[in-house]
This record gives structure tokens, C-alpha cells and sequence, in this order.
């Protein structure tokens, strides 16, 4: 990223964030977005520490499901989880 030192990636993340600001299409903030959730990984490998304590820790011990439509006529879990596969 033109000589930028990787390990800020919050500072990185603005960057790439302002050179996007105003697209008009969401997919043009696809990239900047992916950018900024790229370098995380990586760093947490170099320090030996799980991705989750760098962003503060566990918040919540499971996720709820959400079906948004696109998983046609489902009406119970198996097939929400069969269409995921």
C-alpha cells in the first residue's frame, strides 16, 4: 500500500475509506472494505493471539440465524442449513 506500514490498520482502513467516500455503487466499497479486514488476521498470527482479543474480546457466546430471502421457500432450520451447505 505505497510504502504504508501495514500494522496500522485502522489508519490504513480511513485511507483507503477516503479514496472511496463518495461511490455510488456498494460494490465500489467492497474493496476498501476487504482492505481494511485483510491486514487483521495476519497481525493476530504475528502476535500469537486470537483474532477476537483484538477486537475487544467475545461479546456474545452464540449468533443468532438471520434469513434474508435468499434461501427460497425454507421454513425450519434443516433446510436453512441444507441451503447454506
Amino acid at each position: 500500500m505505497n510504502g504504508r506500514d501495514v500494522h496500522n490498520i485502522e489508519t490504513n482502513g480511513l485511507f483507503w475509506y477516503r479514496l472511496n467516500f463518495n461511490c455510488s455503487v456498494c460494490i465500489e466499497s467492497a474493496a476498501p472494505d476487504a482492505l481494511d479486514m485483510a491486514p487483521w488476521d495476519p497481525e493476530a498470527r504475528e502476535l500469537g493471539a486470537p483474532l477476537r482479543l483484538l477486537f475487544g474480546g467475545l461479546s456474545r457466546d452464540h449468533v443468532k440465524l438471520h434469513a434474508n430471502g435468499w434461501y427460497g421457500s425454507c421454513r425450519d432450520v434443516g433446510c436453512f442449513a441444507e441451503r447454506t451447505r
